[in-house]
């Protein structure tokens, strides 16, 4: 169960990391495709 805490709480913090960094939010918005929106969430 402690896994599964920690996971959440890693996808939390990326998430609170993307909402607070309009750059980031611009790149997500404008991906053309799922590839790319991985990628931009990988460099985070």
């Amino acid at each position: 169960m402690k896994n599964s805490e920690e996971d959440l709480e890693e996808m939390y913090n990326l998430l609170v990391k993307i909402i607070h960094d309009p750059s980031i939010v611009q790149r997500l918005v404008q991906a053309d495709n799922y590839g790319e929106f991985i990628a931009c969430i990988e460099e985070i």
